[in-house]
């Protein structure tokens, strides 16, 4: 994988982000130019039940799913890999194409009002996780 110009790897290391409430933009921005296809992956972690919108820009490039709530923050998790692995978390991925990127993370869901969750950049053939 080429980048031109980066703020992060693209070797699937993660990337801690914080949110707000419901439609608050995360802590976070990702800013890089790449030559050849990405995989980017955004996981909630922590409690369950956080949604997210990713943005390149102002255009949406995806949103993960929404999973229900369990009952309060019960089986809350510390990491991407372990949400994943869970399977009540929410998470999505998507192969961008090359060019010039500005990723932001918008809550769309928060039923917690603060959160945190995950995001990484690899090579679009690499597993997102290892069970």
């Amino acid at each position: 994988m080429v980048a031109l110009s980066s703020d992060v790897s693209f070797d699937g290391t993660w990337y801690r982000f914080e949110f707000g409430s419901q439609g608050s933009t995360s802590n976070e921005t990702y800013s890089f130019t790449i030559k050849t296809p990405t995989r980017m992956t955004v996981v909630d972690i922590g409690c369950r039940g956080d949604v997210f919108d990713v943005y390149n820009g102002d255009k949406k490039l995806l949103s993960t799913p929404f999973v229900p709530l369990a009952g309060g923050c019960v089986g809350s998790v510390e990491g991407a890999e372990a949400a994943i692995a869970d399977g009540g978390f929410s998470y999505a991925s998507k192969v961008l194409k090359p060019g010039t990127y500005t990723i932001s993370i918008v809550a769309s869901e928060s039923p917690y009002g603060v959160g945190a969750g995950d995001i990484s950049f690899s090579s679009p053939g690499k597993p997102i996780h290892m069970r």
